[in-house]
């Protein structure tokens, strides 16, 4: 995750720099269009390295979280079956406790993971909009051309991480995780 952190400094700094365009007469035309075609080449290349990432990570992730996945079933299973059969309370308690030292410790790192992704998400959005923002107040073409092409490359490459193209990795993947450990949880509950 230290390469999505970069990537969300670096579209931050993109997002500051456009934030402090001013076009106004002390502002070079010349120089702002410059300025401009290097942001746009160091967005494409930031756009390039997240689907490296997702290439070479997406399958790795994927099996992480399928990992996890399956301790949080098998421990909340663990749990539930203590609660039902167990009448002793210390032993279902040291059995629940046990579940949760054994089955848990990566729900931190995962929400980190999916915090991470979507901070870098929205800032990738924020550099759009900020784009977006700009006005020129005066009508000079060739920066107007650049505003339009940035703007296009930034619509139409969207920064986002995925999981060998299975899922995106963000807070919806949690929801998604928690909605399937409940039903898998429901349906070993019925079975036993």
């Amino acid at each position: 995750m230290v390469f999505v952190s970069m990537i969300q400094v670096r579209l931050e700094y993109i997002s500051e720099k456009l934030r402090l365009i001013k076009w106004n007469n002390e502002f070079n035309s010349n120089l702002t269009l410059t300025f401009l075609r290097d942001m746009c080449v160091l967005h494409m290349k930031l756009n390039d390295i997240t689907l490296l990432i997702n290439e070479v990570f997406g399958i790795s992730i994927m099996a992480n979280v399928a990992m996890y996945f399956v301790q949080f079933v098998c421990g909340g299973y663990t749990m539930v079956f203590a609660f039902k059969s167990i009448t002793d309370t210390t032993e279902m308690y040291q059995l629940c406790l046990t579940s949760i030292i054994y089955n848990y410790p990566y729900l931190p790192l995962f929400f980190w993971i999916c915090y991470c992704c979507r901070c870098t998400i929205q800032e990738s959005t924020k550099v759009g909009q900020r784009l977006h923002s700009l006005n020129t107040g005066e009508e000079i073409d060739s920066i107007q051309d650049q505003i339009k092409t940035f703007s296009l490359q930034v619509l139409h490459q969207n920064i986002e991480f995925s999981a060998g193209d299975f899922f995106t990795i963000n807070f919806t993947l949690i929801f998604a995780i928690i909605c399937a450990f409940t039903n898998y949880l429901i349906i070993l509950m019925q079975f036993s």
